[in-house]
This record gives C-alpha cells, structure tokens and sequence, in this order.
C-alpha cells in the first residue's frame, strides 16, 4: 500500500514538474513571437513616420490619413504615442476645417485617456460631439467607447448610489451600439453578451461567448 501511494504521489508530482516545463515552454516562445511581432510593428512606424515626413505640408488630407495609421499602431502599443497622434488627428481636422474628422479625433483621444484610466478627462473629451453627424462607423466607435468607460466607472465606484447610475448609462450605449451592428455579427453577438456578464446574467453571457469563439465573421 505505501509503494503504491508512493508511486501514485511520484506520478502526480511528476505529471505536475511535466506540466509547468510545458507552460514555461508555452510562455517562452510567446514571448520570443512578441520580440518578432514588436519589430514587425516598428518597422510599420518607421515606414509611416519616413512617409509623413516627406508629405507635402499642404497635403493636409494625407497627413491625416498617415497620422491615423500611426495612431492605430500605437495605440495598443505605446499610449503615449498615440496620445500624440491623437492630437495631431485633432490639429489637422482643424487645418482641414472638418467637423466630423475634428470629433473623430477627439474619439480617438478619448480612448487613449480611458485606456490610461482617466475618467473625467476620458468625458470632456467627448464633449461637444454632434452624434447624429456621425458616420454610422463612428457612431458606433462613439457609444462603444462610452459604454466601456460608463461601466469602468461603475466597476470604480462600486457604491449603492452611482454604480447603478453609471451602469444605466453604459447599458444604454450599449444599446445604441448594438442597434448598429448587423444580424449575426461578431460586434454583435459580443456587445450582446458583454452586456449581459455586466449586468450579472453569466449563464447567457457564457452562451454568447462561447457562439463567439465559434464565430466566423
């Protein structure tokens, strides 16, 4: 009896040293892509910074178009990169006198301020957007970003009081953004289950997440 609960503990710990030297084996060539997927992308920057700089000063709309890319680089990659971008998005739709490019870009800032969990800053932002101007691809940019940053507010503040005010407003984003999303579609089906694991229906929310992993579009 001993020898056998002596090989059964030497066959778990083993199985377990097996298991960890395979997760590290696991971590190590992701982080061996990343160094590779961190070069790709710097050499995307440097391409687009070399093709900006040669870009006519009067050329407004291309340098725009440039910025734009860099700001998409950057922006799950160094947030205060983007940031600059972000606000060289907002000079040029001045320069361009271009309502909407000019509350594209403060979109666009918004989400550089929500992701480095500035709030209030994340809000002013957002001031002053004419919605209904909006291309519907922005509008849903728009309600997207408001619903992520409603409910992290009402995640922060985790009171009786404000919580359920924050979480109303997001759900009602929410509701905007997915009135834009197609039948069937991954955005929607996500926002759908999204709301739903925000407002404590995980079973369904499951259901949605898992049709998601499956989806195909």
């Amino acid at each position: 009896m001993r020898i056998t609960f002596t090989l059964i503990f030497f066959i778990f710990f083993t199985s377990v040293a097996l298991a960890q030297s395979a997760a590290l084996d696991n971590l190590k060539d992701e982080l061996n892509k990343k160094a590779v997927y961190d070069k790709q992308k710097e050499t995307t920057i440097k391409v687009l910074k070399q093709k900006l700089a040669v870009t006519s000063k009067k050329d407004l709309q291309r340098q725009f178009d440039l910025s734009l890319k860099l700001y998409d680089e950057y922006k799950s990659y160094q947030y205060d990169s983007a940031y600059v971008y972000a606000g060289k998005l907002q000079e040029l739709s001045v320069l361009l006198k271009s309502p909407s490019k000019a509350y594209y870009s403060k979109i666009k800032i918004g989400f550089i301020l929500l992701s480095s969990g500035m709030f209030k800053e994340t809000f002013d932002s957002l001031k002053g957007i004419n919605v209904a101007s909006l291309d519907d691809s922005v509008k849903f940019e728009y309600y997207s970003l408001l619903t992520r940053a409603y409910y992290d507010v009402a995640g922060y503040d985790n009171d009786h009081h404000y919580t359920p005010y924050y979480a109303d407003l997001a759900n009602k984003c929410i509701d905007s953004a997915i009135a834009l999303t197609k039948p069937d579609s991954y955005d929607k089906i996500y926002l759908t289950g999204y709301k739903k694991l925000k407002n404590g229906n995980l079973q369904s929310a499951e259901a949605d997440f898992n049709e998601l992993i499956n989806h195909q579009s």
